[in-house]
């Protein structure tokens, strides 16, 4: 059979399983991988090809996205995500906007824009229940200023794979890049913001059902007097976002800043002082939470794996 055909095939399945029949993405992609490798008449290729696949993700994201998920959980329930997003709140004329253009500026420097909406994701779902806006709404802000520049602008990896393959002009393609970039971006923004102007029951419903989690999961947070500083609520978020453009910043930087600079090890270290942020909440609170996110962390986790295994089908 003819790989277009596989392709748009597969594509078809995929949607099938997943709107049709409302199957789990992670068993969807899996299954629409395994019938692929079938179709392409390489059944034992294919499941080498599979579980590698599915590997490599999760051994490029697994702590990235981990890590990402307890800094946010745990800064919730401190009250250090609600000071930073009453800080965007009140510095901000747009606080959406604002969000937008925080994953446009850092996706590039972080080379991946999964790890910039990783970092920021958590301030999107506060912004969103300080706002009353439907959490799909922020997310996709965030998650449409990041791709944007990631995808289409010079100096990005994606970006210069397809130069060095056609052998393109780099200035041109930066300008070209760019000129496409900022009006996806918009683009973006603004279908995000209709998304807002549309609030139906159900995302009235989910808004409640967040801010009564938001209380449930607190601790602290309703005693003002222990409350996190500035400090202490920026510094999970921010201070591994300084490591890792630290690192990329220099050509030939030292090991110990390529040690910390690595992503994995930055989040990491966020982790830690997103724990010693939550140490009032004590230690059964903060156990508490961080399974709670390594939880909701396994599901995302599970669908990009499930993406990893299509992807290097022969």
């Amino acid at each position: 059979m003819h790989p277009v055909v596989i392709f748009l095939f597969a594509l078809l399945l995929i949607l099938f399983f997943t709107a049709g029949l409302r199957l789990h993405p992670f068993l969807s992609l899996v299954l629409v991988s395994v019938l692929t490798g079938v179709l392409a008449e390489e059944p034992l290729a294919t499941v080498e090809a599979i579980t590698g696949g599915l590997g490599n993700v999760f051994s490029r994201f697994a702590i990235i996205i981990t890590c990402g998920s307890i800094i946010g959980i745990l800064l919730q329930g401190t009250g250090g995500m609600s000071l930073i997003a009453s800080d965007i709140i009140r510095f901000s004329r747009n606080p959406l906007l604002a969000l937008n253009v925080l994953g446009f500026l850092f996706s590039v420097s972080l080379m991946c824009y999964i790890l910039a909406y990783v970092i920021f994701v958590p301030i999107a779902k506060e912004l969103a229940a300080r706002l009353d806006n439907p959490p799909i709404s922020t997310a996709t802000i965030l998650a449409l200023g990041a791709v944007a520049l990631f995808n289409l602008v010079y100096p990005s990896p994606v970006v210069i794979s397809a130069a060095e393959e056609l052998s393109a002009d780099v200035n041109k393609l930066f300008i070209t890049g760019l000129f496409i970039a900022v009006p996806t971006s918009i683009v973006g923004y603004l279908y995000s913001k209709n998304l807002e102007k549309s609030k139906t029951a159900v995302f009235s419903n989910r808004i409640k059902e967040k801010k009564a989690e938001d209380q449930e999961n607190s601790g602290i947070y309703n005693n003002p007097a222990e409350k996190p500083s500035r400090l202490e609520a920026y510094s999970p978020i921010f201070f591994p976002l300084f490591l890792i453009l630290l690192q990329t910043g220099f050509e030939y930087p030292h090991s110990v800043l390529t040690f910390l600079g690595n992503p994995n090890i930055a989040l990491l270290i966020g982790v830690l002082l997103s724990i010693f942020s939550g140490r009032k909440l004590g230690t059964l609170v903060l156990k508490e939470l961080i399974e709670k996110a390594v939880r909701r962390s396994g599901v995302v986790l599970l669908d990009l794996c499930g993406g990893g295994a299509l992807g290097p089908l022969p």
